[in-house]
């Protein structure tokens, strides 16, 4: 029998939200599950790294024994209890930069984008309650949320930003970084090479000649059934290659790492949450990209690809393949996330960006401008190293 979570009381006798915490992964059963996997798939901003597919293998082989708190927010539905928000978080003691007790998003080592899950439907009300419940202490000792890679202005409104600044909830930003994306339900025809320079183009295309004079090259967009153990093993072995096998951050690198990465695809191929692009020379695959999918948005994960062809740019084929599937392969994602660091190729591919913000949510005055004092004096050291180094 599992162990139960703990269930809070409604705020009042005519509320109709409830508070669920859990702190173990035998308090989760198969109907929290449901009732997650539903608000992922219907969340305003959908994020496959908050996702129960992907949340549950990495607390599971991934983050030892760090404590961790699923903070759930549910109405009551003739249906039943449905999930309207829903965070990941470490609950956190004082430390030199956040000196009270705090809640901090929990992050996989292998996710790419923090945030928080509100439902599309009653988004004004699941933001409401989630910061009512979880930052102003009604249920915890916490006087602070910190978060970071936040999809803030994809989350939260300028008009619920200033709803929660006057309900006592301010927001400090101490960084933020763009992210290339993609919008696969607006590709157009003559993706991928309009969206390159003449000469990246010409470049691409002349590597892409060599290429297939050494066998027959084939795509293959691998989704559903089509995601075999062949497609998992030939992934891990181009992803354990080069850079990241010498560095030993490769999934195979680490038995526990690519535990967790067997679990999640098969859980997510189930429900085709997951999806494979392959490069083929004469049968074999020499490049391949992981994509992760939650609601309407795509998300690239990892890719590997085969040293021995370097000269032909396999990964970077492999991408510009994709992107031209996108029109007729992948036009059900309104959008996709890259994953990649600012300042990465991908920029110069994928048309579109993302604005993530690192930041800070306070619940009282003092919180808040001790937050502020400390982000302030960072800001003047930074400041002065720089024009001292």
């Amino acid at each position: 029998m599992s162990a139960l979570p703990t269930v809070l009381h409604p705020l009042a006798d005519n509320d109709r939200i409830r508070v669920c915490h859990y702190r173990s992964l035998d308090q989760i059963d198969a109907t929290a599950i449901a009732r997650w996997q539903d608000l992922a798939d219907h969340a305003v901003h959908p994020n496959a790294y908050l996702a129960p597919d992907f949340v549950l293998p990495s607390l599971e082989f991934l983050m030892g024994d760090t404590p961790f708190l699923i903070a759930v927010s549910e109405r009551k539905t003739d249906a039943g209890w449905q999930s309207i928000a829903l965070g990941v978080f470490r609950e956190m003691t004082p430390s030199k930069t956040v000196p009270f007790r705090h809640l901090q998003a929990l992050r996989s080592p292998h996710g790419f984008l923090g945030g928080l899950l509100f439902r599309r439907s009653g988004h004004d009300l699941a933001v409401e309650r989630f910061f009512a419940d979880f930052v102003q202490c009604d249920h915890g000792p916490w006087r602070a949320l910190v978060v970071a890679d936040f999809p803030m202005f994809q989350l939260l409104s300028p008009q619920q930003l200033d709803a929660l600044e006057r309900s006592g909830i301010r927001w400090i930003e101490s960084g933020r970084s763009q992210r290339a994306s993609i919008r696969p339900s607006e590709a157009r025809p003559d993706w991928p090479h309009g969206l390159l320079s003449s000469r990246s183009a010409k470049n691409y295309a002349r590597r892409a000649r060599k290429l297939a004079t050494r066998g027959e090259v084939e795509h293959r967009l691998r989704r559903g059934d089509d995601i075999t153990d062949a497609t998992i093993e030939s992934f891990l072995a181009l992803e354990d290659t080069g850079f990241r096998k010498d560095a030993k951050t490769s999934l195979r690198s680490h038995s526990n790492h690519e535990r967790f990465f067997r679990t999640m695809v098969t859980r997510l191929r189930d429900r085709d949450g997951v999806f494979f692009f392959e490069l083929v020379l004469a049968g074999h695959v020499i490049a391949s990209t992981c994509n992760l999918v939650s609601g309407s948005n795509g998300f690239a994960f990892k890719l590997g690809w085969d040293p021995n062809y370097a000269e032909y740019s396999p990964g970077i084929q492999n991408e510009l393949a994709m992107v031209g599937a996108m029109r007729n392969e992948l036009s059900h994602l309104q959008h996709m996330d890259s994953g990649a660091l600012q300042g990465s190729f991908m920029e110069r591919l994928w048309p579109d960006s993302d604005v993530h913000v690192d930041g800070v949510f306070t619940c009282d005055r003092m919180a808040h401008w001790v937050a502020r004092a400390i982000r302030t004096a960072a800001d003047w050291r930074n400041h002065w190293r720089g024009r001292t180094g």
